[in-house]
């Protein structure tokens, strides 16, 4: 059992979809991820790190343009 804090290797959280899913679907998709995140975070604990205005960042694969446009509408887009 470890009894105090060590650094360990991590992973982003993203989402991965087929490029060919509409626009319209990823948009709504992603911004109801990010409307609902805070429920999400009551089920799935392991999200509680997650943060929008992050979640962009060391991306290494494009963003699927639906999701795209949310990141722009929002702000955070790079």
């Amino acid at each position: 059992m470890v009894e105090e804090e060590i650094d360990s290797p991590g992973f982003l959280q993203q989402i991965i979809t087929d490029a060919s899913l509409s626009d319209e679907v990823v948009y709504r998709l992603t911004k109801l991820w990010w409307e609902r995140i805070n429920e999400i975070m009551v089920i799935a604990p392991t999200f509680q790190r997650s943060n929008v205005k992050l979640a962009m960042e060391g991306a290494t694969i494009p963003f699927h343009p639906g999701a795209l446009r949310y990141y722009k509408e929002i702000g955070v887009a790079r």
